[in-house]
């Protein structure tokens, strides 16, 4: 239940995140940048998730884990592929307002 829960979460603040994101910045929410951005906050979410859920802080201390060095591994490569993502959404803005 309770990943169900952080799932449903997670899903409402990337959904809140883009919507706020392409209000501010004048993007269709449907077009295929758009889209792929919000795929990719997805899966980092989902990766993020799947290590950080296994770790247990009651039994073990979060700083000595090897879950946290799993999750040290996986997170630039993601977070710089979201970033990427949304840097090419601006891009495009600009390229089409200079057009």
């Amino acid at each position: 239940m309770a990943h169900r829960l952080v799932a449903s979460y997670i899903e409402q603040a990337i959904e809140d995140t883009a919507d706020r994101f392409c209000g501010q910045h004048g993007l269709s929410p449907a077009s295929a940048r758009v889209l792929d951005w919000r795929v990719a906050l997805r899966y980092m979410a989902q990766q993020l998730h799947r290590v950080a859920s296994r770790i247990n802080l009651r039994q073990q201390h979060f700083l000595v884990s090897r879950l946290q060095m799993d999750l040290e591994a996986i997170a630039p490569p993601l977070a710089a592929e979201v970033a990427f993502k949304r840097a090419r959404l601006l891009d495009g803005m600009e390229t089409a307002a200079s057009s």
